[in-house]
């Protein structure tokens, strides 16, 4: 895993899924921040599911709802995806 830069975004619907699997296959450590009720359509196919759900996997990428930013490194480090929840 990529020890260098953080990559946020913000939103984890589909198409930010989607970047956020590219990003996370190519080695790099993605955080997505999510809203309490999250906006998205497509829910099977989007890591803001993980707000609803804990853990939601896409296309074999596990992305799981973490409480602060300081279990970041430990979920990095499962090879899963963070994602926080930031009104």
């Amino acid at each position: 895993m990529n020890k260098g830069k953080i990559i946020l975004i913000r939103g984890g619907g589909d198409i930010a899924s989607g970047v956020a699997l590219r990003l996370h296959r190519a080695g790099m450590r993605v955080v997505i921040t999510e809203l309490y009720q999250p906006l998205v359509i497509r829910r099977s196919v989007s890591f803001a599911e993980a707000v609803y759900t804990n853990i939601i996997q896409v296309e074999e990428v596990e992305a799981c709802l973490v409480d602060t930013i300081g279990l970041l490194e430990s979920t990095w480090n499962e090879g899963v995806i963070p994602v926080l929840i930031d009104p």
